[in-house]
């Protein structure tokens, strides 16, 4: 199964596997990049369900209407996209791979965002040149990925513990792309050059309290690990995941105040000017 498939496939179930990792890390993006307003044509690119503009429309000062287009390659995908932003006439959801933007001319976009999308293209290095050609002359992008996947090592160590034999989860991403300058280097060939800045953020695989981030876990993530595992081994997976959690766990406080618990990731972003 491809990326793309992979996430055709998991379209429904999207936003409660990523328990507001990637929503944590657009927020971050947000501060990094020019003021939207009215006059902007923003590119939501890889928009998965469209969370990252969900944020942005968050952030927009009273009465401003940038023109959004939300892109993915994944049909369903795009479909929950266009029914989240359907009462929007200034947001446009249309079915198009990161590699392919023939759909937009040179020059489109004052903003572009691929959140946690590019090392799923079977082709990064088109879809970053993709991205440099649509976007406007003294426009930005910000391009992110992760460099550590906390919340995966407690899977690993349920698995280690209850079935050792069997080979640690992965989720379907090459291991250069944990890589900040590997990122860089593709973004920089496709056409920004020097003009790559990069920083890391923290975010979280998070949840309210630490029962339900429990509970996701088992429900959610690790659903796929434990398939075929019998109903013996997946509650001694629910009793394991506390501790195993232990190293990655801590209490932080979201962007709207409240309180949360989740377990510590590291995210890269790259701020691209033209």
């Amino acid at each position: 199964m491809t990326a793309l498939e992979h996430f055709d496939a998991s379209a429904a179930s999207y936003e409660a596997n990523t328990a507001g990792c990637t929503v944590e890390v657009m927020e971050k993006c947000l501060s990094l990049l020019p003021e939207i307003d009215t006059d902007s044509v923003v590119l939501d690119n890889a928009c998965g369900t469209g969370l990252s503009t969900h944020v942005l429309l968050r952030t927009l000062k009273d009465g401003s209407k940038p023109t959004i287009h939300v892109v993915d390659g994944a049909p369903k995908m795009v479909e929950i996209s266009r029914k989240r932003f359907e009462a929007y006439e200034n947001i446009h959801a249309k079915v198009a791979p990161g590699e392919d933007l023939s759909a937009f001319s040179d020059g489109t976009f004052s903003h572009s965002v691929t959140n946690m999308g590019l090392f799923f293209f079977a082709d990064a290095s088109k879809g970053a040149r993709e991205l440099f050609r649509t976007l406007a002359p003294g426009g930005t992008a910000v391009v992110t990925g992760w460099s550590d996947l906390g919340h995966l090592d407690s899977v690993h160590r349920v698995q280690k513990a209850i079935r050792p034999e069997d080979k640690p989860f992965q989720l379907p991403i090459a291991k250069e792309w944990f890589d900040l300058g590997h990122m860089k280097q593709v973004l920089s060939e496709a056409g920004f050059g020097t003009r790559v800045e990069t920083s890391e953020v923290t975010a979280h695989w998070a949840a309210d309290n630490l029962q339900d981030l429990v509970q996701n876990m088992t429900t959610r993530l690790a659903a796929a690990v434990m398939k075929e595992w019998t109903d013996e081994e997946k509650k001694k997976a629910e009793e394991l995941f506390p501790e195993a959690m232990k190293p990655k766990y801590e209490e932080f406080t979201r962007s709207d105040g409240t309180k949360a618990v989740g377990l510590k990731m590291r995210a890269y972003i790259a701020l691209c000017k033209k």
